[in-house]
């Protein structure tokens, strides 16, 4: 069982629940209505079993996991990751293998997890992926919006969970990158522009070589709820 709070219109909502400690699949109902397609999932508790942001989008392979706090490549599991092919539009399912450790496990005994769940909506956000072409002339990506956030990793490599935002310089060329997985200062080369309409690739290094790359954008002004007269 899970509480928290859900805000359809927007897509976005919050999960807490206490895990059971349980070794066979598992459902949990998401109240989004819809499928997610981006999930950030936390244990609360300190123990000994591994702590980390766990990642799931649905550009994904099937059952395979990131994390926020490392740049590795996405891995594949049967203990504790998304069933990406059983998640419904009422339903979470999670694969199950132990009770305890192993490092996605997310049901431990009695510990209080958290999950922050997102799915696209029109004008508002976006949760896709895109290829690289390693080249300076970088792929386009389109939102239908222009983004104040965007998120971006390569699922085939070891790389950054790099992120551009409207505020700091906000400006194209210079729309600075910081990284999740680790505390290095801003990045101030030029990786990509933000546009009216999506965002596009500047570099031929990362965020564009030649592999697949999951992103999450969010608006800087929603069409979907603008309020201009």
């Amino acid at each position: 069982n899970a509480t928290g709070q859900i805000n359809q219109t927007h897509g976005c909502g919050v999960l807490l629940y206490t895990g059971d400690g349980g070794s066979s699949a598992v459902t949990m109902a998401h109240g989004m209505g819809t499928k997610p397609e981006f999930l950030w999932m936390k244990d609360r508790d300190s123990n000994g079993n591994n702590n980390q942001w766990e990642v799931w989008h649905h550009r994904m392979s099937a059952d395979h996991y990131l994390y926020f706090s490392q740049g590795a490549a996405q891995a594949a599991s049967s203990n504790g990751t998304v069933d990406t092919d059983q998640v419904s539009d009422t339903l979470l399912a999670f694969n199950r293998t132990s009770t305890t450790g192993g490092s996605q496990t997310r049901f431990e005994n009695g510990d209080n997890f958290i999950i922050y769940q997102f799915f696209g909506v029109e004008g508002h956000s976006k949760f896709g992926s895109f290829e690289g072409n390693g080249n300076a002339d970088g792929s386009f990506v389109y939102l239908g919006f222009s983004p104040a956030l965007v998120m971006i990793k390569s699922i085939d490599s070891t790389s950054d969970w790099e992120m551009y935002d409207n505020v700091r310089a906000g400006y194209n060329v210079d729309n600075n990158q910081l990284e999740v997985n680790d505390e290095a200062a801003q990045d101030t080369n030029n990786f990509l522009d933000l546009l009216s309409n999506g965002f596009k690739l500047r570099a031929s290094s990362d965020p564009n070589v030649a592999e697949t790359y999951i992103y999450g954008a969010w608006a800087h002004n929603s069409l979907k709820y603008a309020t201009a007269r």
